[in-house]
């Protein structure tokens, strides 16, 4: 048997923290991997509608614009947090677009205190020679 944890890298979006408005994830760096797991972890929902949404971008390092991801670059799809029972269980997409960069955006309309949200990535790399 082998151990999840020596196959897959996990990436770090952001650490979970409080968000009360929009906020962006860093760049999440696909380059040589075969699969990934983009992950969003809420934690407790005070206020607020959190949208989650996948962005991608070509620009080499990961900079310059990002677009949202189309629905069949996704495998899976975020839902809509907006109350304590949507809030209960992490959720997670894969990326099989053709870009090496994606971001995590959480659009917020109406958080004061907001939810504990964290986004991180598993990937495996392409094993090279």
């Amino acid at each position: 048997m082998k151990a999840i944890r020596d196959v897959y890298d996990k990436l770090t979006g952001w650490a979970p923290i409080a968000v009360t408005s929009t906020k962006t994830s860093g760049a999440i760096d696909l380059a040589n991997v075969i699969e990934n797991e983009i992950i969003l972890t809420p934690g407790l929902w005070t206020d607020g509608t959190h949208t989650p949404t996948l962005t991608y971008s070509g620009t080499a390092g990961g900079a310059g614009t990002y677009t949202t991801c189309a629905a069949g670059d996704l495998v899976g799809s975020f839902s809509v947090i907006s109350s304590t029972a949507t809030a209960q269980s992490p959720q997670a997409v894969s990326y099989i677009g053709p870009y090496q960069y994606v971001k995590l955006v959480d659009t917020v309309v109406g958080g004061t205190t907001g939810a504990i949200l964290g986004v991180m990535a598993n990937v495996k790399y392409r094993k090279q020679p």
